[in-house]
């Protein structure tokens, strides 16, 4: 017997390699499973319930949050970043400590009454595009007094912020449409300005806005 092998048997036990790799040692790769569409998970005080592709989520619960919050453009899960795409219908309604939003990315939806009666909401930034919001969507947020338009905005449906403090709008993009009441009685609002494109303003889109000094458009109406 040749003394390698001999050596070998001595000590109990031979590995073989093939290719550099051992055999019988298979190589295993992690195996990332994406959720179903329905389930939820949370991050934070914000939960996330899966979109029907199964790639994108929506923020369906925020009653918790508290203070500033930033809502991202993607949050991971089980090592997988899912797309923030919409806010869910009365997602963060009546949360009382909630003092400001920034959006992170583009939103393709706030849901109806996603914020209603906040009433400590300030401030809301929106960083990219926003297909729509919802009717009421900021309904009775008395203390909302800025929100910036950074993006192109879709449709801002029947009174998304009526009852709101704001002071001052700006529309830095293109803006489709404007719904019946959708800035009513908001009784501090002083300037609008839209720099972009406007599609179509809707009956009463600023009735009761007793303050109101000047409407500023710079694109096509």
């Amino acid at each position: 017997m040749p003394l390698l092998l001999a050596a070998a048997l001595a000590l109990g036990s031979v590995t073989a390699f093939a290719d550099g790799e051992p055999v019988g040692s298979a190589k295993q790769d992690e195996v990332l499973t994406t959720l179903a569409a329905g389930e939820t998970f949370s991050d934070g005080n914000l939960t996330y319930t899966v979109n029907d592709d199964e790639k994108t989520v929506t923020l369906t619960d925020g009653h918790k949050a508290s203070g500033d919050i930033i809502i991202p453009a993607a949050v991971e899960q089980d090592g997988i970043s899912y797309p923030v795409t919409s806010i869910g219908d009365t997602a963060f309604a009546s949360c009382w400590q909630l003092v400001s939003v920034t959006f992170s990315g583009n939103v393709d939806s706030i849901g109806d009454s996603a914020f209603y009666y906040c009433i400590a909401l300030e401030n809301v930034t929106f960083s990219g595009d926003v297909g729509s919001i919802g009717s009421t969507a900021f309904v009775d947020c008395n203390a909302l007094e800025n929100v910036t338009f950074s993006g192109n905005v879709g449709s801002i449906r029947d009174h998304a912020f009526t009852s709101a403090a704001l002071e001052t709008v700006t529309f830095s993009g293109d803006v489709t449409s404007i719904g019946y009441g959708a800035f009513s009685s908001c009784r501090a609002l002083e300037n609008v300005t839209f720099s972009g494109d406007v599609g179509s303003i809707g009956y009463g889109a600023f009735r009761n806005c007793g303050a109101l000094e000047s409407v500023t458009f710079s694109g096509d109406v």
